[in-house]
């Protein structure tokens, strides 16, 4: 809707729900007593457009809440709930470019209760997020910089002993410092130096209680380092932590971690047995390394990790995928270390049952050796996976496989290089959504991310109505927890919907 005053009413939305007991169901009220509940909840939405640099759109929610209706009014419990959103792109100037912002509020009154009568927790939360990028005069790079932040508060109204209050910083900057430099020396080293991307990250994590009884305060700094060239990709990291906790018995405790992961495409062999037939074999090598620095009863920790990933074209449609990974973990005593090796073969067919299905037969082997009991433990697990279906799609469509495949190796290859501006020209002009949202939330996402990798790109299934190309690939991602200044790793598997 057009308003005055306002560019575009893109939503208004409304709503009013009563949820209620019915107390004549309780036939004997002798042996349980009758405490019907009632709640009623009012709420609106709406979602305002200005332009197309800014987008606001907001929430409101009322709740009245009587716990017991054979009781007396002076019962009744009521609440709000509010939420504002809004997001901005600023148009290039002074040497800023694609600058955007978003930013949130909420506030949930802790005598709020939801549609189905159940709390709600209370606590008022602010979020803010800044992009940017920098052109450099002369030959120096442009320059990445993002910054998000947010601060909650529970307790409201101090009905509980203690009020904790969290809050959370991350300052990224990046770089390419060979952007204008003029490319010397042979090709391999010419695109190196071009892909060459360097980045820093700097975080801070507080969390307190309101009675000065605890409080945690977690200060992080990451420096990478990757490229690539042909076949080749290389990155290499540094963290340093120091983590301050007032209630542990440890005091601070400061840890440092580096690694690499280093990775070359489509490596060509051939066996005796078979040498008209040629393989080619992607292998990926990383190794990570952290130390604690601080001393403590258990003393200091160390541990390494180290890992070695190949898969194997053995054909179009089948390929063999080999992973070990070795963890060594001790605190720098005698009889302390403990040792993981972990190992897992796969033989996949993509193409399975006329073009249509998957057949995948793996082998798992965890064993883990303790010195600290001198004991040795071992799980290993055979599986076999198959989605088969009859009856396949258009020709014209099955036709399309190779090149479905190829575009979205393409897409995932550029969000693998975690180059945000780069990224975000593969996405279409006509994009749906709130496209600076969804570019925050990627940036958001790089900014987190210390490594990802994508593998097993294929057509998995067809919609023979619609005719969609279901393309399903395996990923993996290591990420920076500030909260708990953790790292965490987790793999899954995804799929894109192509028409």
């Amino acid at each position: 809707m057009k308003v005055d005053g306002w560019d575009e009413l893109q939503k208004l939305g409304l709503s009013y729900v009563k949820t209620k007991d019915i107390v004549d169901s309780i036939k004997d009220t002798s042996a349980r007593t009758a405490n019907a509940v009632e709640n009623q909840v009012v709420s609106a939405d709406a979602s305002f457009k200005f332009g197309d640099d800014a987008q606001v759109t907001a929430e409101w929610a009322y709740s009245k809440t009587d716990p017991n209706t054979q009781a007396s009014l002076a019962d009744v419990i009521r609440g709000t709930a509010y939420k504002l959103n809004g997001s901005y792109r600023a148009k290039a100037r002074l040497g800023f470019d694609a600058t955007s912002m978003t930013s949130s509020f909420e506030e949930v009154n802790p005598d709020y209760r939801s549609t189905s009568g159940g709390g709600s927790p209370d606590g008022r939360r602010f979020t803010l997020g800044l992009n940017s990028g920098m052109k450099m005069i002369g030959n120096l790079p442009d320059v990445t910089m993002s910054y998000s932040g947010n601060s909650s508060r529970n307790n409201l109204e101090n009905q509980l002993a203690r009020r904790t209050t969290s809050t959370v910083h991350n300052f990224n900057f990046g770089a390419k410092p060979f952007q204008k430099a003029k490319m010397a020396g042979d090709e391999l080293w010419q695109n190196v130096r071009k892909n060459m991307n360097v980045t820093t990250a700097f975080g801070q994590n507080i969390t307190k209680a309101s009675d000065n009884t605890t409080k945690s305060a977690i200060n992080n700094q990451n420096y990478q380092l990757s490229t690539s060239a042909g076949r080749h990709t290389f990155s290499t990291f540094y963290k340093y932590q120091i983590t301050q906790e007032k209630t542990a018995a440890t005091g601070d405790r400061r840890n440092a971690s580096n690694g690499f992961t280093y990775g070359l495409k489509e490596i060509a062999w051939k066996t005796p047995m078979y040498p008209q037939k040629p393989f080619s074999t992607d292998l990926t090598l990383n190794a990570t390394r952290t130390r604690d620095k601080s001393i403590d009863v258990a003393g200091r920790s160390h541990q390494r990790q180290y890992g070695v990933s190949t898969q194997t074209k053995v054909n179009e449609t089948e390929r063999l995928d080999v992973d070990y990974n070795l963890n060594l973990t001790d605190n720098y005593n005698v009889n302390s270390d403990i040792r993981t090796m972990n190992w897992k073969c796969a033989y996949v067919v993509q193409k399975f049952i006329q073009d249509d299905g998957n057949f995948t037969l793996s082998y798992t082997s965890n064993k883990t050796e303790e010195e600290v009991t001198t004991q040795n433990y071992r799980e290993a697990v055979w599986r076999v996976d198959a989605a088969l279906k009859w009856g396949g799609p258009a020709p014209e469509v099955v036709a399309k496989r190779g090149e479905a495949e190829s575009a979205v190796k393409d897409i995932l290859a550029v969000y693998a290089e975690e180059d945000i501006l780069k990224f975000m020209q593969r996405v279409s002009p006509n994009f749906k959504g709130d496209r600076i949202a969804f570019e925050n939330n990627a940036r958001a996402t790089f900014d987190r991310v210390d490594a990802i990798k994508y593998e097993g790109v294929w057509a998995s299934a067809f919609v023979p109505d619609d005719n969609v190309i279901e393309i399903t690939f395996r990923w993996q991602r290591r990420w920076r927890v500030y909260a708990t200044g953790a790292e965490e790793t987790a793999t899954g598997i995804a799929l894109f919907r192509l028409e």
